[in-house]
């Protein structure tokens, strides 16, 4: 017979882990004798291992208990399907994360972080998806937060996770970039997966757009604004009426925004 830690070694596991599975009666030793020491058979590695992969498959140790010691074949499909479903919900969720991961790999290697600051370019862009919260009127703090914490937690109730690709769409005409402080906008984030969910979405069309790339503050984001208007006289290049802003960085700060941002229009293209 085998000693606690000497089974321990065996299995792959720890001498607390036995204690604590004879404690629970889950697990018992063959023999315990009266000064409390405990001695395992090899044959008993074979039901350690079946609750070890119960354990991993994510069954309670009620379960698993219930498993192993009651007859009743129906409850026991029960137990099985609700562990079943718990699995498919945490490999949605890995799917979901690693998505988000990518994405956020492919904002960091797409041009528009890569833009020159204060200068304006034209980028091309493929059509993209995102999730949006309802229309704000104001930009205070509070507000802001509220609206934010609540897009988030629906994002998070469809099991959907931020990837980073987030923002803003702001009702603002390029021509009266004056009125930044005073627009209406929503916050927005990337829809990284083709399922479909019951949550408000938009599309930011495939096309040319005016960019540029700003600090993130109300003083540069005027000053970035006058420049791409200014560009835009020049070169006679029309703008379609909604300003998309872009986080460049995970971290959000004042307001909802990452430090550096990005600035787009779409450009109205002439007709041949």
């Amino acid at each position: 017979m085998l000693k606690t830690m000497e089974f321990a070694q065996l299995v792959h596991t720890t001498r607390r882990t036995l204690i604590f599975y004879d404690e629970k009666g889950l697990f018992k030793p063959a023999i315990t004798l009266s000064n409390g020491y405990r001695y395992y058979e090899y044959n008993q590695v074979y039901l350690f291992e079946l609750i070890t992969s119960l354990r991993k498959s994510g069954l309670s140790l009620n379960q698993i208990n219930s498993l192993l010691k009651d007859k009743d074949k129906e409850k026991l499909v029960g137990i099985l399907n609700e562990s079943a479903s718990k699995l498919k919900d945490e490999i949605g969720n890995l799917q979901n994360a690693f998505a988000a991961i990518q994405q956020r790999i492919g904002d960091l290697q797409e041009s528009r972080v890569l833009l020159t600051f204060n200068h304006p370019q034209i980028l091309t862009c493929n059509a993209e998806h995102f999730f949006c919260s309802d229309m704000l009127e104001a930009c205070a703090p509070k507000e802001m937060a509220i609206n934010y914490t609540n897009f988030s937690k629906e994002l998070t109730d469809n099991k959907l996770l931020i990837s980073g690709n987030g923002g803003f769409l702001t009702n603002l005409k390029l021509s009266l970039y004056q009125e930044y402080k005073n627009a209406s906008f929503r916050f927005i984030q990337t829809s990284f997966n083709d399922v479909a969910y019951a949550l408000p979405h938009l599309v930011k069309p495939a096309g040319n757009y005016l960019a540029i790339k700003v600090k993130n503050n109300n003083s540069d984001i005027m000053a970035g604004l006058k420049c791409m208007h200014n560009y835009a006289k020049r070169n006679h290049i029309r703008t379609v009426s909604n300003l998309w802003q872009f986080n460049t960085s995970f971290h959000l700060e004042d307001k909802g925004a990452s430090s550096h941002g990005i600035l787009q229009y779409q450009i109205i293209e002439k007709a041949n």
